[in-house]
């Protein structure tokens, strides 16, 4: 088979509580009409090496519908720094050195390049290097045929100072991590506003055809509402952390969702694992911008899994 890489351009009604015995939480409500939009997404995973990834991917929705969430804002370190203070001392970097020409005036410097030069040239020179990540990844998991869009910010002098991977689904770890330390490695010209984010998606896949669902434009976009939430979900394990509580966890979330797309009740079922942990996570899963549901309410199912030690499950 063949694949290949194609860069892609209320509150809750009642305080959630989770019992301290073994026995399960109650379940959402039974729904008795109709008119309700229900979905059921595939585990999601979070990991303290930040490869959090869908076991499965989305259904593609609508053409053009994004499959990645908005980036959190990032700013470099030395955005901080006074104006006093010498950019050499901010940047541990040595800025690159030009050699001058016998009779040149000045040193020549490399040009200021715009958002697009640099996307442009970040995807040309990961593309080879992406694609031997994935078939890497086929020594773990010979199935893997999924997505992911590496989040490159580059610093005023053009380096990479730090990558994320987000919209990742059912590729492995192992790919993953591959292709952000290669993403890592990358020299680009200096950003024309002194920093960029730069977001090169990467599509692996087998070209089999998808056989449309009535929901899955709205499938599509709830996978893209919970993981637009993975901040909050990371702070969660922070303080589990904190508090040397057990940060091992996994569990059914069921939201019920309005006609604005607003999650007003929660439920918690098949859960394993700390139930501080889950609670959290059930207050950040409900809080996630869900897109409007076509009927009058909405049903999302999340299966959510903690582990943030790989290996461990």
């Amino acid at each position: 088979m063949r694949r290949g890489l194609a860069p892609a351009p209320a509150v809750l009604a009642a305080a959630l509580a989770l019992p301290a015995c073994a026995s399960a939480p109650p379940r959402a409500p039974v729904d008795r009409s109709s008119k309700i939009t229900v979905v059921s997404l595939a585990a999601f995973e979070l990991r303290d090496d930040g490869v959090d990834r869908f076991e499965h991917c989305p259904p593609p929705g609508e053409i053009g519908q994004d499959w990645i969430p908005a980036i959190p804002e990032w700013h470099p370190p030395s955005a901080s720094a006074s104006a006093a203070v010498p950019e050499s001392a901010v940047d541990p970097r040595p800025a690159p050195v030009f050699a001058s020409q016998p009779g040149d005036a000045l040193t020549s410097l490399p040009a200021a390049a715009s958002l697009a030069t640099l996307t442009t040239d970040a995807l040309a020179a990961t593309h080879a290097s992406f694609r031997r990540c994935y078939h890497q990844g086929l020594l773990y998991d010979p199935t893997q045929d999924g997505h992911v869009g590496v989040v490159l910010r580059i610093d005023r002098a053009g380096h990479v100072a730090s990558v994320e991977t987000w919209g990742a689904c059912d590729l492995t770890p192992a790919a993953i991590l591959c292709m952000r330390d290669e993403a890592a490695s990358l020299h680009l010209p200096p950003p024309a506003d002194g920093s960029a984010t730069v977001t090169v998606p990467a599509v692996f896949t087998s070209g089999a055809q998808h056989v449309k669902g009535a929901n899955d434009a709205y499938a599509a976009g709830a996978y893209v509402a919970v993981e637009s939430m993975r901040p909050r979900l990371h702070a969660c394990l922070d303080a589990a952390r904190r508090a040397g509580s057990g940060m091992s966890a996994s569990a059914l979330l069921t939201v019920d969702v309005d006609a604005a797309g607003k999650g007003v009740h929660i439920a918690v079922d098949q859960w394993k694992g700390s139930h501080e942990l889950l609670g959290c996570a059930a207050e950040v899963v409900r809080d996630a911008p869900f897109p409007r549901p076509a009927a009058a309410q909405g049903r999302v199912v999340v299966p959510i899994v903690f582990n943030p030690r790989p290996g461990t499950r």
